[in-house]
């Protein structure tokens, strides 16, 4: 959890443990500054969920097995579950380095589709998955 207005330490982990042969619970609460120590050595399946957090929030796990971006692209800049990090859409240097340019036209197309509720024709995958639901086609076949 991110609590910007606590400037000594604005971040909070909550890890949720259970054991299944007690039938127990336990929550620990950790604050921070940005740096914790990995549970990976103890609990192995907490490698991807510290990725994600490492990922969204910007907070690093010291002796971390594989620390690095999980859902974003790897030069990406910032980190979007922050309460700071802006909602709106807006242009950074990675949408400069990997979107292609768009046209007047098609700027003005997106603008349109945008204040019609029309966003999931606007990409070309998502028109053709579209197509397959429509005509009823098997989007994975079953093996025979």
């Amino acid at each position: 959890m991110h609590y910007p207005d606590r400037r000594e330490a604005p971040f909070e982990m909550v890890y949720n443990l259970f054991s299944i042969d007690s039938n127990e619970r336990v929550r620990l609460k950790v604050r921070t500054s940005g740096s914790v120590d990995s549970v990976t050595g103890v609990w192995p399946s907490a490698n991807w969920l510290e990725r994600e957090v490492f990922d969204l929030f910007g907070v690093t796990f010291t002796n971390h097995p594989d620390l690095r971006r999980l859902l974003l692209p790897p030069d990406w800049e910032g980190y979007p579950l922050r309460k700071d990090y802006p909602l709106e859409f807006i242009e950074n240097a990675w949408t400069e380095r990997h979107l292609p340019v768009m046209t007047e036209v098609e700027t003005e197309q997106l603008q349109q589709r945008r204040a019609y509720g029309l966003e999931i024709l606007s990409v070309p995958q998502e028109r053709m998955m579209r197509e397959i639901f429509i005509g009823g086609k098997e989007v994975m076949p079953k093996d025979k």
